[in-house]
């Protein structure tokens, strides 16, 4: 059975069931030079991947149309959930997180920023399990103190280095912050920011939401990527002493690192 999920005109998705497995499966037709080369990232990056949490890459293919096909994971991507006007609690909020850092810790570790976390990259399912999807724009064999060249990102997601062509994996700590504080409020992250220039700026976060996780969604979304957490296992630390209600985190200090 083929159901069609997506139908743009130059981009179509589907849904295949087939043996009582599920694939996802995207289709770029009359594919530009850009097209080819995010699907070609995504092979690239999908290839050596295996993570519960990241779908695994089953086919391609680059001839005439472009075509690629994953493992469907069954679930709706959160940014569903806030279109019809849900937000979550502090406990699922800190549950996503510590799902989605082991994730991008994968990532991360295999040399890979993927550049583009935002609530329609996240899948959620009933069982409360989480998929992290669309490596299109990830940056394949980073090496920490780097910079990239190309910009690449989601507003109001993206770090503000990545408008400068510039990503390390505090820029993805960096979206993911902001994708949390959407899921709290329901308001994405540049309701909260403050300051005239973006020097000045600071996410300032409703009172509602307690103190040390006001403080580690800060950390996350400095404009200043030297004062962010500098890793996923560094940052995750702190959530997990948010999920056993342990008082004592442990905020960054400022890092020297070449953006």
């Amino acid at each position: 059975m083929t159901k069609t999920l997506l139908n743009s005109g130059s981009i179509e998705a589907y849904l295949i069931e087939e043996d009582n497995q599920k694939y996802f499966k995207k289709v770029v037709r009359n594919p530009n030079a850009r097209d080819i080369h995010q699907i070609e990232t995504e092979i690239i990056a999908l290839q050596n991947l295996d993570h519960p949490s990241i779908p695994k890459l089953i086919s391609y293919s680059l001839n005439g149309k472009v075509e690629i096909v994953r493992e469907y994971k069954d679930g709706k991507a959160l940014s569903e959930f806030l279109s019809t006007g849900t937000v979550f609690g502090r406990e699922e909020v800190v549950d996503i997180a510590l799902k989605s850092l082991d994730a991008l810790g994968y990532l991360h570790n295999k040399g890979i920023l993927h550049r583009d976390v935002k609530p329609s990259n996240l899948i959620y399912d009933q069982n409360k399990d989480l998929f992290l999807v669309d490596l299109g724009i990830a940056k394949l064999r980073y090496f920490s103190g780097t910079t990239t060249t190309t910009v690449g990102g989601s507003f109001p997601y993206m770090a503000p280095e990545q408008y400068n062509g510039k990503s390390s994996p505090s820029s993805d700590i960096y979206s993911l912050g902001a994708t949390l504080i959407e899921l709290l409020t329901g308001k994405t992250i540049d309701n909260y920011i403050r300051g005239n220039s973006i020097f000045e700026q600071r996410v300032e976060l409703p009172a509602a939401i307690d103190l040390n996780l006001r403080n580690i969604l800060q950390c996350m979304t400095e404009t200043d990527c030297r004062r962010r957490f500098q890793s996923c296992s560094e940052l995750a630390s702190n959530f997990q002493a948010l999920k056993q209600n342990d008082a004592l985190i442990h905020l960054p200090k400022v890092k020297s690192t070449v953006q």
